[in-house]
């Protein structure tokens, strides 16, 4: 077994499968010249060339009608959507005719295409661009859904996906690709069945059944419960059309306990359709209700803080963070939104971006140490700056920057930005004088969505 990233699993994936079979494609927006909006497509335009790597213009409505009809005719297309929330401007496409296609030509005509693209909630993204959309996609017969939750799932998944003669709904974590886990070692290929569950943890008082997302905060809390005795055994399901339920009522027979986590809302969809099945099952083992734990049944807000409070998650007591790998090293020259480094929570792998420009001069959390929120991470200033004084204050336990104006003037960078800057694991919270906004000397830092614009 080796490491990759989610979103190098994925990659590996369909270079596997379009060098096996030349009817392979992947068709979307940005999967070419620009890489993948996640860089999953990364080096598959230059492998393939432009007939197989198909930048399209922001259609989804065309180049997912274009895919089901190259299916239709033999090929086997691959549509990646920048995100599934785009999906729904080609919603007829997807169910009125990659589902229906199939029935109705009396079994003639198949429909091997898979639909994939980042899913979920990212971070600050509102409540347009936030849906978890395996509840919309499970409700339609004629389509596979499916929503792996580590790199190895996501590559064998994929593979299977390709090569299935039925449409697929392939729905990759938004906030996953930057995860790490074991795959197997190049040359071991493996195709994981569509439709087969995977038992994640052993355990023996209480069954959660989790995908997603969710499937780290709940691994997490299991090993924190086993720390007071309580061992969970953890299910995820990988598919969630067709839905393998026989290792859940084999596990909730030997537990008599069944939580369900997911990141969709609670009313309908596939965690609504776990509990009817598992309690028409197995009623007779049950010692307490099934329960279920989801996002709050609102539109996600935008504001961070509401936006934390809507999703699954552990309680504050239960969060810390991995600093898993630089992107810049000491001496590089920073620019604001700069890809700093990559941060592993019980939640998600986050991008760390700077918030300000200069060079990096100092790296003060190493890979693989663990971080809190507020911790700082690094000093970015003015090349050849003396640092000596900040880094004594930073290992007397300031975890902030001095105030600009106790720095010479002739070190100044510029008007507002006289010492370095250290940057954050997590932004400050706002001063009670400057209600809302996020103040770095005199320039006001809006959200990270308009800062990325």
């Amino acid at each position: 077994m080796r490491e990759l990233r989610y979103r190098e699993a994925l990659r590996e994936a369909m270079l596997e499968e379009m060098e096996r079979d030349d009817r392979v494609f992947l068709m979307g927006e940005e999967v070419g010249h620009y890489q993948g909006a996640y860089k999953v497509s990364e080096g598959l335009l230059e492998k393939f060339g432009d007939r197989r790597v198909v930048d399209t213009p922001i259609a989804e409505a065309g180049f997912a009608g274009v895919g089901i009809g190259a299916a239709m005719v033999g090929l086997r297309p691959i549509i990646e959507f920048m995100t599934w929330n785009f999906s729904f401007v080609a919603f007829d496409q997807i169910i009125s005719n990659a589902a229906k296609v199939y029935q109705m030509s009396a079994g003639a005509i198949a429909v091997p295409i898979v639909f994939r693209g980042p899913n979920g909630a990212a971070k600050q993204v509102a409540s347009q661009h936030s849906h978890s959309c395996a509840p919309f996609y499970a409700h339609i017969p004629g389509l596979q859904v499916i929503q792996p939750s580590t790199p190895r799932d996501a590559k064998g998944l994929l593979k299977s996906a390709i090569r299935s003669n039925n449409p697929v709904v392939f729905l990759e974590g938004e906030t996953l690709y930057g995860v790490k886990g074991e795959v197997p070692d190049q040359g071991e290929e493996e195709l994981i069945p569509i439709g087969e569950s995977r038992l994640a943890r052993p355990g023996t008082d209480c069954t959660i059944v989790t995908w997603g997302r969710p499937y780290y905060t709940v691994m997490a809390a299991s090993e924190k419960l086993a720390a007071d005795g309580i061992e969970c055994e953890v299910i995820d399901p990988r598919t969630l059309r067709p839905l393998d339920t026989s290792l859940m009522v084999k596990s909730l027979m030997k537990t008599n306990r069944c939580v369900i986590v997911h990141e969709h809302w609670p009313y309908g969809g596939p965690g609504a359709e776990i509990v009817d099945r598992l309690q028409r099952e197995a009623f007779d083992y049950l010692d307490a209700p099934l329960e279920r734990v989801t996002s709050l049944d609102v539109p996600m807000p935008y504001a961070l803080n509401l936006e934390d409070k809507g999703l699954p998650k552990l309680s504050p007591t239960m969060e810390e963070g991995t600093l898993v790998a630089w992107t810049k090293k000491e001496g590089d020259q920073i620019e604001v939104d700069d890809l700093l480094a990559e941060v592993e929570t019980d939640k998600a792998t986050m991008e760390f971006r700077s918030f300000d420009r200069g060079v990096l001069l100092k790296i003060l959390v190493s890979e693989g140490e663990t971080l809190e929120p507020d911790v700082p991470v690094a000093i970015i200033g003015k090349a050849g700056e003396d640092i000596s004084d900040l880094l004594a204050k930073v290992e007397a336990g300031a975890t902030t920057a001095p105030a600009a104006e106790t720095a010479p003037a002739k070190e100044a960078e510029s008007a507002t930005r006289a010492e370095p800057a250290m940057a954050e694991a997590e932004p400050a919270a706002p001063s009670a004088a400057e209600p809302g906004l996020r103040r770095d000397g005199e320039r006001i830092l809006s959200s990270p969505l308009v800062r990325q614009l």
